[in-house]
């Protein structure tokens, strides 16, 4: 069970850089206090409620598949390209000239074909935008009934998650750059954490 002086050392980190407590985190400050955090009457709940994490990570998975895609429609357009041999074999030499076209002939035979297939599975999945995205993230939960707090995942709930992300993080702007920050931030966190708690371990 965490300390006093952690749980204290934890409020002053988090009033420093605001983010969301985690539910154990929750339940020691409740214990701390002298509460209750559940009782005993009350059943666990079968299913896990979805997090911020979780709802950020399927609304920018949606962007990050537009690049995706972008840089595939790139190489598909290099690939379709006159100049594509020359720039497949810079140092071609008039002698292996022909070998060479019949090697890259091979290559698209089959590469070609797998390319255009990954775009054109990847297409439906990529978002233009964050509003694009937040609506394809409405389909993806309803597809899978997912629910939180026992209500359907609509396009509000939505927003408003990312906008308590937002206002947590301090920022202006949510976008794709700002979230892979603020997930970076959070595994360096969760691994520090971990690290800390494997040490403790190792004093007792």
């Amino acid at each position: 069970m965490t300390t006093k002086r952690e749980l204290v050392k934890l409020l002053k980190a988090v009033k420093k850089e605001p983010r969301a407590l985690t539910p154990a985190e929750c339940d020691e400050l409740i214990l701390l206090l002298g509460g209750t955090t559940r009782p005993p009457h009350r059943p666990k709940s079968a299913r896990k409620p979805m997090d911020w994490a979780a709802i950020g990570d399927v609304v920018f998975s949606f962007l990050e598949n537009s690049e995706t895609l972008a840089q595939l429609e790139k190489d598909l357009a290099e690939m379709d390209s006159p100049g594509f041999l020359v720039k497949a074999f810079p140092n071609l030499s008039v002698i292996n000239r022909a070998e060479a076209e019949r090697q890259l002939a091979e290559a698209l035979t089959t590469g070609r074909p797998n390319l255009v297939s990954r775009i054109e599975s990847l297409r439906p999945k990529a978002a233009k935008n964050r509003t694009q995205a937040e609506s394809m993230a409405v389909d993806w939960f309803a597809a899978r009934w997912v629910k939180r707090r026992g209500r359907a995942m609509d396009k509000k709930a939505i927003e408003n998650t990312l906008t308590a992300i937002k206002e947590a993080a301090g920022l202006k702007h949510l976008g794709l750059a700002e979230w892979r920050v603020i997930k970076a931030e959070a595994v360096s966190y969760g691994e520090k954490r971990i690290a800390h708690t494997l040490e403790e371990k190792r004093e007792i």
